[in-house]
C-alpha cells in the first residue's frame, strides 16, 4: 500500500461538524458545542465574527455568540473550510500553489451554492465546492514528491488527471470520493466529489463542474496552473455563467468573499 493509499483521519470534533454541514435538524447549541470542542473551529468562527465585515459593537468570547453574529450558514461554511484547512496543511512540499488552491475553492464553493439557490431539491453546494478536490490534497500531502511530479508535468500543459493515473493508479476524483466515503460526508457530496470534472451524475456534481470553470474564467487558477493555462478558460462567459456571476454580485464582489473567507480561516486578520 502506498502513502496515499492510506485515507486520512479525521479528529472526532471535525468529523462531527462534518456531518452536521447538511443536517437541516441541527441546531446552533449543538453546532456551539461541536465548534467549542475544537480549538481550530473555534478561533475561526470568532475570528470572522469580531471581523470589521461582522460590524461588531462588541467583541465575542464563545462560539454560541459568534455563531448567532454571523448566522448558522455562514458558520457551517467556516467549519467546512477550517476542516480542510486544518487538515490538509502540508501540500505546499508537492509544488502546489496552497494560496491559489484555496482561492479556488472558496470560489467554486460560493458560486455552487449560489447556483443551487434556485433548486430547492439540491443542497450541499457549499461543502461540495469546497470539498472538491479533497483527493489532491490528500495525495499531495501524503506523497509530495510523487505528487510534485504531477504538478511540474501539468504546469507544462499536461493532463493532470491523466498524470496522477500514471504517477498513481488514480485520479483525485476518485480517491477523493474514498475519502468523502470514509468521512460518512452525505451520498450527494461523495458524488460530486467523485464526478466534478464531467458533472454527469447529478445536479450538484454539474454545479461543481460548471463553477470550476467559471472561477478559472475570472483568473481564478487551480493551485497547479494559472487560469490563462486553461484553454477552456479564456472563452468569452456564456450567457448562464454571466447570469451566476452576477448573482453574487460580479466578478470584483466574488473575489472580496474569497478573500474575506480565507482571511476568516487563516491565521491573517479578517478584512473588512
Amino acid at each position: 500500500m502506498t502513502h496515499a493509499e492510506a485515507l486520512p483521519v479525521l479528529p472526532a470534533p471535525h468529523a462531527k461538524a462534518l456531518q452536521l454541514l447538511e443536517d437541516q435538524n441541527a441546531e446552533v447549541g449543538e453546532l456551539a458545542e461541536t465548534v467549542s470542542a475544537d480549538p481550530a473551529l473555534t478561533t475561526a468562527v470568532l475570528r470572522a465574527a469580531n471581523s470589521a465585515a461582522s460590524a461588531p459593537v462588541n467583541r465575542v468570547t464563545q462560539a454560541d455568540q459568534a455563531i448567532m453574529r454571523i448566522g448558522f450558514d455562514a458558520t457551517r461554511r467556516l467549519v467546512a473550510g477550517t476542516v480542510v484547512g486544518t487538515t490538509f496543511k502540508d501540500i505546499r512540499d508537492a509544488g502546489i500553489d496552497a494560496d491559489q488552491l484555496w482561492e479556488h475553492l472558496i470560489a467554486c464553493a460560493i458560486l455552487t451554492d449560489q447556483a443551487l439557490r434556485k433548486d430547492s431539491e439540491a443542497s450541499g453546494g457549499f461543502a461540495a465546492g469546497m470539498l472538491h478536490d479533497l483527493g489532491r490534497m490528500a495525495m499531495a500531502q501524503a506523497d509530495p514528491e510523487r505528487y510534485a511530479k504531477v504538478v511540474t508535468l501539468a504546469s507544462q500543459g499536461a493532463d493532470a488527471r491523466s498524470i496522477e493515473i500514471d504517477v498513481f493508479g488514480y485520479d483525485h476524483q476518485e480517491y477523493g470520493q474514498r475519502i468523502a466515503e470514509a468521512w460518512s460526508l452525505p451520498d450527494e457530496i461523495v458524488e460530486a466529489v467523485g464526478d466534478h470534472h464531467e458533472g454527469g451524475r447529478s445536479a450538484l456534481a454539474r454545479a461543481v463542474r460548471d463553477s470550476r470553470w467559471l472561477s478559472l474564467r475570472v483568473g481564478i487558477g487551480d493551485g497547479l496552473c494559472e487560469a490563462s493555462v486553461f484553454p477552456e478558460a479564456n472563452l468569452e462567459l456564456r450567457r448562464e455563467e454571466k447570469l451566476l456571476l452576477s448573482s453574487v454580485g460580479g466578478e470584483e464582489a466574488l473575489h472580496n468573499r474569497v478573500s474575506w473567507f480565507r482571511n476568516a480561516v487563516s491565521e491573517r486578520p479578517a478584512a473588512a
